[in-house]
């Protein structure tokens, strides 16, 4: 007695051994490739179990006795072995530790039943239902608990944000699909008295999906620890086979086609035209195929030329070296699925980038030799590859292991090879530019520093005047007030307009309204200077922060507002030929912005412009203190707008050395 007690239709033969001949394929082929012993074993013996029940369902139609007892103890093995395998699969990288009791408890009762469906063979038949049923809770129970352990390990991935990878997903999907059906819609309503909810006829053949899918979960990942560079092997073989296979069709098609040929048609189906077209079409379908299933099933395929042309139109755009190193380091190993990559760049104290998994002992001091001093040397890495460019070492790129691979093969070799100049040349530029960079920093600061001295002496210079010649003018001016001669009057009026002078002379040297009365006051003594000095119809907009008042700012940024307007209107009344110029200032709540407008020739700025005039330069190099810009722009042949903005909230203090000097 088994599980089916009626004969198999040549439709379900023909299926059952199908299956069970996948099952012995797949058993065979994980058992050489595996590299852990007991998983391989105990694979082949759950397909071998697998494939004898099968076989024995099949052989019951010839009425003997021995199948229906090979089927019972094949079930009783193929449930064992399931249990056993699921149980022990090291899915996330190790085995549960319930494994050992819960295979002891089970590997008990299977022994109990199989020495109970003995005795009822021998003595007591009538006993069977009983052990049937048993045995059918028995077997439910070792397909449920490898379910719930497969999905179990899927949820516990989740629940800790670890990716769940393709290959986790198929096996757990081809399991619960190819033991579920025969569990739970025959196996267990049985138990219950309901009956089968489905045949097992029926219900077994969804163990179909078992080889299927773990072949297919073989070819993804390392689930039954298949070494990885054994699967492009295998592809190889597979799409050779399938060639082969196709090739003999067609050959023995045209055979049957050309029988009957004569004239043309017998000499194209000749054996010299189809060596010809099998020897030019096999390699292309060949390579077209094998890169297919590779794209489809690795992780690691690639296309030189087309990840060289990624890689070089990416990293020229860039110019650091973190971003260099960061871009690098996350290309190669994405590109040939590495488990980590780092770049060392030499110096007093080398600097280490890394990307994945890099072993923290990845640099080891070596102990200084006779004549040689101490240095980090790599340890650890698959493959270390210098990075010289111009004859100088850049720094050091290391590889760790391939995710899915054995080794580096040669193609990922060459992409690193051609990889490694590209880095060095990146590296050396970035360390140019940041050279580049760093000059043109400090002169920026030694700029503004002259800037800062400059404006120091120009103050000193006008205190000076005011203080002294400035006071001695108008004190002398005011004794000729007393002489009543007409020499006298012609020295007072002279002497007034040297008072006006030196006043002049020293409000141009430096604003002393600035300190009292602030950037407004100092702006609208220009443009009334504009007025009383030239032609020009001169006006002043002046707007605060919604609505407010505008306020006193920083000083050194007063200042610094003051001189370019101060510039910009001198280039009007000098260069324009203007008739009219427009000075407006408005303070926002983070920034403040100056615009000088005129109708003027814009070609007199432009010249300026074009000549590179310490004029302009001036003024943008005032406002880069404090991140502020200079725009001058045409109005479309009606004169030129300055344009000059600065934050307020990011003022900087003036440098100690400047306001020293």
């Amino acid at each position: 007695a088994g599980p089916t007690a009626n004969p198999l239709d040549w439709q379900s033969q023909a299926a059952f051994l199908f299956i069970a001949f996948g099952f012995v394929i797949t058993g065979t082929v994980v058992l050489v490739l595996t590299s852990d012993a007991l998983t391989g074993w105990l694979f082949l013996a759950w397909t071998a179990s697998a494939a004898a029940a099968l076989a024995a369902a099949v052989a019951q139609i010839s009425g003997a006795r021995w199948p229906f007892v090979l089927l019972y103890y094949g079930l009783a093995g193929f449930g064992l072995t399931t249990a056993a395998l699921f149980l022990t699969l090291p899915i996330s990288g190790r085995r549960p530790r319930l494994a050992t009791p819960l295979l002891g408890a089970a590997g008990t009762l299977h022994a109990a039943l199989a020495g109970a469906y003995i005795w009822c063979l021998a003595s007591n038949p009538g006993a069977y239902d009983v052990v049937k049923t048993l045995e059918f809770v028995l077997l439910a129970g070792d397909m449920t608990l490898a379910i719930a352990r497969l999905a179990g390990s899927l949820l516990k991935r989740f629940r800790d944000g670890r990716a769940i990878a393709g290959e986790h997903l198929v096996l757990v999907l081809a399991v619960t699909g190819g033991l579920g059906p025969f569990a739970l819609l025959s196996l267990l309503p049985y138990v219950l008295g309901f009956g089968y909810l489905i045949s097992p006829d029926v219900a077994v053949l969804s163990l179909v999906l078992l080889p299927l899918g773990l072949a297919a979960s073989i070819s993804r990942g390392e689930i039954l620890g298949i070494r990885g560079w054994l699967r492009r092997g295998l592809i190889r073989l597979f799409v050779w086979g399938v060639l082969l296979v196709l090739y003999g069709f067609l050959l023995a098609a045209d055979a049957l086609w050309a029988a009957g040929q004569t004239g043309l048609a017998q000499v194209l189906a000749s054996p010299f035209v189809l060596v010809l077209v099998v020897g030019t079409t096999l390699p292309r379908l060949e390579g077209l195929l094998r890169n297919r299933l590779e794209r489809a099933l690795l992780q690691d395929v690639y296309s030189l030329p087309a990840a060289l042309q990624r890689f070089t139109s990416e990293i020229v755009h860039l110019s650091t070296a973190d971003d260099v190193a960061s871009y690098g380091l996350h290309s190669l190993g994405e590109t040939l699925d590495l488990e980590w990559t780092a770049l060392i760049l030499p110096g007093a104290e080398p600097r280490l980038y890394s990307w994945g998994a890099c072993p923290p002992t990845l640099l080891r001091a070596t102990p200084e030799a006779d004549g040689q001093e101490a240095r980090e040397e790599v340890v650890g890495a698959t493959l270390v590859v210098p990075l010289t460019a111009g004859g100088m070492t850049m720094g050091t790129l290391a590889t760790g292991p391939k995710r899915h691979e054995a080794a580096l093969q040669s193609e990922d070799r060459a992409l690193i090879a051609t990889v490694g100049p590209l880095l060095a040349i990146c590296l050396q530029l970035a360390r140019q530019l940041g050279i580049v960079a760093q000059r043109e920093e400090e002169l920026r600061q030694l700029n503004q520093r002259m800037m800062d001295v400059q404006e120091d002496a120009l103050r000193a210079i006008a205190l000076e005047l005011h203080d002294d010649a400035l006071q001695r003018a108008i004190a002398l001016d005011r004794e000729m007030e007393n002489v009543w001669t007409a020499q006298a009057r012609e020295w007072g009026a002279a002497l007034g307009e040297i008072v006006i002078t030196l006043r002049s002379v020293c409000l141009g040297l430096y604003p002393t309204i600035l300190e009292d009365l602030g950037l407004i006051a100092g702006l609208d003594q220009l443009v009334r200077e504009l007025r009383v000095q030239t032609d020009i119809v001169a006006d002043m907009i002046v707007s605060g922060p919604d609505g407010a008042e505008f306020g006193r700012l920083d000083r050194e940024i007063e200042l610094a507002l003051y001189r370019v307007a101060q510039e910009a209107l001198t280039n009007v009344r000098k260069h324009s030929g203007a008739q009219h110029v427009m000075l407006a200032i408005h303070r926002r709540i983070d920034h403040v912005e100056l615009i000088v407008e005129d109708d003027g020739y814009t070609a007199n700025t432009k010249l300026e412009q074009r000549r590179g005039g310490l004029g302009i330069a001036g003024m943008r190099h005032r406002l880069t203190r404090w991140g502020g810009t200079l725009s001058i722009l045409d109005r479309d042949g009606h004169g030129t707008q300055v344009r000059a903005e600065s934050p307020l909230l990011a003022a900087a203090a003036p440098p100690t050395a400047a306001r020293t000097a």
